[in-house]
């Protein structure tokens, strides 16, 4: 478990929920907004994740212990190495919600 800074006080959230960055607010108040979504997870410790400050062409990243595989959104070109027997499972579930991991690069990069 890790400690966050919620605006309000701190709080507990497990440490591969989400990344944070910090922000004021409108009224110039210090807090943090999360800088990444996790779309899917698999077998309950690698996650699918869009990230807000990364670079382009439109990709997501399969994250979890030493592993981080950048695969591209409109190819599914993948760089990187994966998780044994975990490609398969992870491109069909993509194909399957392409439109929906579309949509939330396009929130992050317009």
């Amino acid at each position: 478990m890790d400690w966050i800074f919620n605006g309000l006080g701190f709080k507990f959230r497990p440490v591969d929920e989400m990344e944070f960055v910090p922000m004021l607010d409108a009224q110039g108040q210090f807090s943090y907004r999360p800088s990444m979504t996790t779309k899917h997870r698999f077998r309950n410790k690698f996650r699918l994740e869009i990230r807000e400050r990364d670079h382009g062409p439109a990709h997501c990243h399969l994250v979890g212990g030493n592993t981080d595989v950048i695969i591209d959104l409109a190819t599914f070109d993948a760089d990187g190495e994966w998780p044994r027997g975990l490609r398969d499972e992870v491109l069909v579930w993509m194909a399957t919600h392409h439109d929906e991991l579309w949509e939330e690069w396009k929130k992050w990069h317009a």
